[in-house]
């Protein structure tokens, strides 16, 4: 692949793309499957939710494509994605909640990419809009991972 014309941006974009495509079609499924078998509450918000949806999910996948730029190696991308990834986790309220995080690392949560679209996506299930600051961090993480991933990216 190193020898074609393309330059890293169409590529890393196609890629980001075919991700998002794969996420958005599993999520659906996901949210119908338990609206059918358990009779779940799908979200309140729908046009905000996906908007949502879309935006963080790509963030999200544009810091996996900065850590697929900069890993020394194929076999070492995995581990430092998991590296990356627990502690986004954490930061999005998986096992704290954020509403009960210590004042100093809800800021920190807030500032993430992953709290953020956490926040942003409870938001819109329970029917508010997602708070304006929130999409603006989302969308900073992810024209900000995103071009970082174009810059670092080599055809090595």
């Amino acid at each position: 692949m190193s020898t074609t014309p393309v330059h890293p941006a169409r590529v890393l974009g196609a890629q980001l793309l075919i991700n998002l495509a794969v996420g958005t079609v599993s999520t659906g499924i996901l949210i119908l499957a338990a609206w059918l078998a358990f009779g779940s509450t799908p979200p309140r918000q729908w046009a905000w939710f996906i908007l949502v949806f879309l935006l963080g999910t790509a963030a999200l996948l544009a810091i996996g494509l900065v850590i697929a730029s900069l890993a020394p190696s194929a076999k070492s991308a995995p581990g430092i994605g998991s590296a990356v990834m627990f502690p986004l986790m954490f930061l999005g309220g998986v096992w704290v909640p954020r509403e009960v995080m210590p004042e100093p690392l809800r800021v920190i949560s807030d500032f993430s990419v992953a709290g953020p679209f956490a926040q942003a996506l409870k938001d819109t299930w329970v029917g508010q809009p997602p708070q304006l600051m929130h999409l603006v961090v989302v969308a900073a993480g992810l024209v900000l991972f995103g071009g970082l991933a174009v810059r670092t990216f080599r055809w090595e």
